[in-house]
């Protein structure tokens, strides 16, 4: 079970990272647009983030075609095939008929593609079909249960079905911790979290507050 950080603030990200509890980053168009970027600067978020200590680094395929994506997965390990080296790396593409369609297709740099934006069981099925190629599938609880309803159910069908093929439920979108337990416990294998929730399971409040009263206790000044 790997839990990972969504994010492109490497400020943010380095220390997390330093705690040793998560794996690596996954990144989006929409999360490089919130911090000021875009896709000309997928190639040194990624690097910066294996260089503060990232294990796993996911990274965007962008383009409204197939050709697109293929075009953009070639540039992009044109960028970044030194960087293979150092730290894992996987392309996302959509679960799109673009997408799927490019998946066979890509690059042999990219030997392990995450199938992202995931929103019915049903979809789970295209990334069993290009199993091993897909390794993970990224359903978006947070968007299921706003557009849908029932995400918990979703997400749990979804990682019941993947699991069949080996394909890794790398559980995105995720508003609150208290969306994890569950999941976790029924066999959501993965987690993504935003750089603030990922701070509150970090230094969870009462933890901390238990922290300082075993300071106290042990005459330690400063809590």
């Amino acid at each position: 079970m790997t839990v990972y950080l969504d994010t492109a603030d490497v400020a943010r990200a380095r220390p997390l990272l330093a705690t040793g509890i998560f794996g690596g980053v996954t990144t989006t168009p929409l999360i490089l647009a919130k911090a000021g970027l875009g896709s000309p600067d997928r190639a040194e978020v990624v690097e910066a983030m294996a260089r503060a200590g990232a294990k796993r680094v996911f990274v965007q395929a962008v383009g409204r075609s197939t050709a697109d994506l293929l075009a953009d997965a070639a540039r992009l390990a044109g960028e970044l095939g030194p960087l293979m080296q150092v730290a894992e790396l996987v392309l996302k593409v959509p679960a799109t008929s673009a997408g799927l369609s490019a998946v066979g297709r890509l690059p042999a740099q990219w030997d392990q593609v995450l199938l992202t934006a995931l929103y019915h069981p049903a979809q789970a099925l295209a990334a069993c079909a290009l199993a091993p190629k897909v390794g993970y599938a990224a359903p978006y609880l947070g968007r299921i249960d706003e557009q849908l309803g029932n995400g918990e159910q979703a997400v749990l069908q979804i990682a019941q079905i993947c699991a069949r093929a080996g394909v890794e439920t790398v559980a995105a979108s995720i508003r609150s911790l208290d969306q994890i337990g569950g999941l976790a416990a029924g066999g959501v294998g993965s987690f993504t979290l935003n750089c603030d929730l990922a701070e509150q399971l970090a230094n969870y409040p009462p933890a901390l507050a238990a922290a300082a009263e075993f300071n106290r206790a042990a005459g330690l000044a400063g809590d």
